[in-house]
Formats: C-alpha cells, sequence, structure tokens
C-alpha cells in the first residue's frame, strides 16, 4: 500500500479545489454588488418667460446604481408638490434637463421641485418658489441684441409698450434697412415694414 495518493484522486481534488474556487469567487462578487437606492437630484433656478409660463429643471447628479425612468419638474399652488400634482417629463438619464411650466396663472405664487425616478423610487430636488406678479404694465421683453421693451396687458393679450430697437431677427439675421425708393421692390414684408416705420 502506497502512502501516495493515485492519479485519479489527485485528479479529482484539483477539479473539486477549482469548483471550490470558482463558487467563492462568485459569492464574493455577489456579496459585493451595491444594491441600487434612490437617485441625487438638484432644482435649477426659475425663469420667468412670460405671464403665463416659466422654466425650470434640475440635474440629475446620481442615478444611485440603476438607470433613470423618468425626470422632470413637479409643481403647484400649495407648499411641497410631487408627482401627483403638475408635472414635466423630460427625458431619462442623468445630467441637466430644462422643464418649461405652462399655464401658469398671474399674481400666484408656485412651488416647484425638480424629481427624478429610478426602480428604487421617486427623489425630489430643493423646493423653489416663484410668483408671475404681472400688472397691467405686463412683463419685460428682451431682443436678440439686449435690448429690453416694457409690455403691456390689455384684456388677455400682451403688447410691446414701445418701438422695436433690434437690427437683427431673433436668428441673427439681419433686419435690412432702406433708405431709398428705388430699393422698395426688392424687400420682403418685414424691410417694408421699418422702412414705413422710419418715416412716420
Amino acid at each position: 500500500m502506497s502512502i501516495y495518493p493515485d492519479k485519479h484522486n489527485v485528479n479529482g481534488l484539483k477539479n473539486l479545489f477549482r469548483i471550490s474556487g470558482v463558487i467563492l469567487s462568485t459569492i464574493l462578487i455577489i456579496a459585493c454588488e451595491k444594491e441600487p437606492s434612490l437617485p441625487k437630484i438638484s432644482t435649477t433656478d426659475v425663469k420667468v418667460t412670460s405671464y403665463i409660463s416659466a422654466t425650470t429643471g434640475g440635474i440629475v447628479i446620481t442615478d444611485g446604481g440603476a438607470s433613470i425612468i423618468s425626470r422632470g419638474v413637479c409643481w403647484g399652488l400649495s407648499a411641497n408638490p410631487t408627482t401627483a400634482n403638475n408635472k414635466t417629463t423630460d427625458g431619462t438619464g442623468t445630467g441637466t434637463f430644462v422643464s418649461l411650466l405652462a399655464e401658469l396663472s398671474t399674481n400666484s405664487t408656485y412651488y416647484a421641485k425638480a424629481y427624478a425616478t429610478n426602480i428604487v423610487g421617486t427623489v425630489y430636488g430643493e423646493e423653489i418658489t416663484f410668483n408671475i406678479g404681472v400688472t397691467n404694465q405686463g412683463l419685460q421683453v428682451q431682443d436678440i441684441e439686449g435690448n429690453t421693451y416694457k409690455s403691456i396687458i390689455i384684456g388677455d393679450q400682451v403688447w410691446m409698450g414701445e418701438n422695436l430697437k433690434t437690427t437683427r431677427y431673433n436668428d441673427g439675421t439681419p433686419i435690412l434697412m432702406v433708405s431709398d425708393g428705388l430699393s422698395l421692390g426688392k424687400l420682403d414684408n418685414s424691410s417694408l415694414l421699418q422702412l414705413q416705420q422710419q418715416n412716420c
């Protein structure tokens, strides 16, 4: 009888150690995986864009280890709005997004905050408050060149309170200036209007 194991028993032990190593490695990998958690989000500042709308948004800082399936802003007339209130849906994933809050009422205080949802749940950013305190003086409007203009509300319409000073359209295209009547036939409607205003 030999004190050394036979060849078959040695191979069996090697296989047993290999299988044990694979099982132990799998257990360690699974034990080290983190469970997903709630995402982290921040609410961005609000900008009143008209007498019935405003923009705000958020920054999804982390997804909590699970994909963001919904993000946006919720708002209402009471503090602590949730996604059960008015809300926007502005895509998925991490990063910055902008939300348009529409059909707002003048002279009302609104509460808004960004939200993000993953498989764990929904989390909210900081709550912000804003007021569209419009009187019959209306809002100030700004053109592409930075000129500001007063507006006035008559009924449910907003009108410019003064003439435009800009020399460019919103897309940056120059507005043509005509000083003589010879070129008049070659102008489009917007340039004709400007020529009429100059002659008033």
